[in-house]
């Protein structure tokens, strides 16, 4: 990753960023590295475009799109922005633990009614 202009993050292992002038303003793309997965987030869709292609010239890879799923984490795109859950893990254990009919407890978060479909 150094060889391409990335830094690694001194707090989080596996998490690596660059910073660059671009043609109009400041560019900076953020990869977190997992095994042999990335996760990508950047300034403007050219930075990532830019980042996936030297990737895709040095290893065979293949681009899956939108992030919707990462380490156990769901990612949704809403109105409002991106949310993170796990629903499905909490459902995962629901079934696990045989208490699928139990019913609902408020909880002290925010109550996300934007991840209703």
């Amino acid at each position: 990753m150094s060889q391409i202009g990335f830094d690694e993050c001194t707090l989080e292992l596996g998490v690596y960023v660059k910073y660059w002038k671009g043609s109009e303003k400041a560019e900076k793309s953020i990869v977190c590295l997992y095994v042999d997965d990335f996760l990508i987030t950047a300034s403007s869709e050219n930075a990532i475009n830019m980042f996936k292609g030297q990737m895709m010239n040095e290893f065979e890879m293949s681009d899956l799109g939108l992030l919707t799923y990462f380490l156990g984490i769901e990612f949704k795109v809403t109105q409002y922005g991106t949310v993170m859950h796990q629903s499905k893990y909490a459902k995962y254990l629901l079934k696990r633990f045989n208490l699928q009919q139990s019913n609902p407890a408020r909880t002290p978060t925010k109550n996300w009614t934007c991840l209703k479909e």
